[in-house]
């Protein structure tokens, strides 16, 4: 499978997670804050999305900024499609 998906849990907050291989690198995309990670596998790549999304609210904590920059629709959309697709 060349695409998957996952959450992330933060404090009280999920952040959905598109994964996807290009190449030999897995990436992972956070929909509702933007970041992408990569890796040799999807854990790794979501595993350094944690830790890139983990920086992001501290810096953003620090100076009073918001860590929210949703991604495109069409991406909401289609993780729901994967979802959907691994379900049946």
């Amino acid at each position: 499978m060349k695409e998957q998906t996952a959450e992330i849990k933060l404090n009280k907050e999920t952040i959905k997670v598109i994964g996807y291989r290009e190449d030999d690198l897995w990436y992972a995309l956070g929909l509702e804050v933007s970041i992408l990670g990569h890796g040799e596998t999807f854990q790794e790549a979501t595993s350094l999305l944690e830790e890139l999304i983990q920086d992001q609210i501290r810096f953003c904590n620090e100076n009073g900024m918001s860590y929210h920059y949703r991604s495109e629709e069409k991406y909401f959309q289609l993780y729901e499609e994967l979802r959907e697709r691994t379900r049946n």
